[in-house]
């Protein structure tokens, strides 16, 4: 949430939906310096591990979902078990709309991924994303600033942008031709999303390709 605070000028709507009492989430956001203006952030309290609970949310009208891992259970077996309830009625309500909007499912132990291999969403396995900051950061200390800056509120920012936003007319070009255009524009090309702007359909990402790779925008 600090890090959509930061994104003042961009429009957007969250809906947070906790079983933790309203009053007692916005005064610990306000302690930590989180202000987000009541059209822009609205604080639900629900169990969203209850069908009927769900259902009253409409997660079919919402175009990203994420559900969190529980930082308040015991430990990460039952904060994973609850997020996969979760996750599971939320296939279930989607399924029967029609709808669907990207989920992002977060958990805390990595054996509990192979549940739910070959569906739909995205998994973020919090420990094993440390784990593997700490284990660059132990090798080369310096990278600690820049994991600040990458993954830090306030910090840089990674998005996508149209060939015509650095510039490109349609054509073809070079990764060093697309990285020059960019940085003329001040942001820095890390990969090229083209079948996006070719098919108008998602395709694979090329992330850091050779510079002399060509591309068709």
């Amino acid at each position: 949430l600090k890090e959509f605070a930061a994104y003042s000028a961009d429009s957007y709507r969250l809906t947070v939906v906790s079983t933790r009492a309203v009053a007692e989430r916005e005064r610990i956001l306000s302690d930590q310096g989180v202000v987000l203006p009541q059209e822009m952030c609205q604080h639900l309290e629900a169990d969203f591990t209850l069908e009927h609970h769900l259902k009253k949310i409409r997660p079919e009208t919402y175009d990203s979902i994420i559900v969190t891992s529980s930082e308040r259970l015991v430990t990460g077996a039952q904060a994973d078990a609850r997020s996969l309830v979760a996750w599971l009625l939320l296939l279930s309500c989607l399924q029967s709309s029609g709808a669907q909007p990207q989920i992002v499912l977060e958990l805390s132990d990595s054996h509990n991924e192979k549940l739910i291999v070959g569906h739909a969403g995205e998994i973020l396995i919090t420990p094993r994303i440390v784990s593997h900051l700490l284990a660059q950061v132990a090798l080369q200390r310096e990278l600690a600033t820049v994991f600040d800056s990458l993954f830090g509120t306030s910090g840089a920012d990674i998005a996508f942008y149209h060939p015509a936003e650095i510039g490109l007319p349609s054509g073809e070009f070079t990764f060093a031709a697309i990285q020059q255009a960019a940085l003329c524009h001040g942001v820095t090309a890390l990969g090229v999303y083209p079948d996006l702007f070719v098919q108008g359909e998602r395709g694979p990402v090329a992330l850091n390709p050779a510079r002399d790779s060509v591309f068709s925008l």
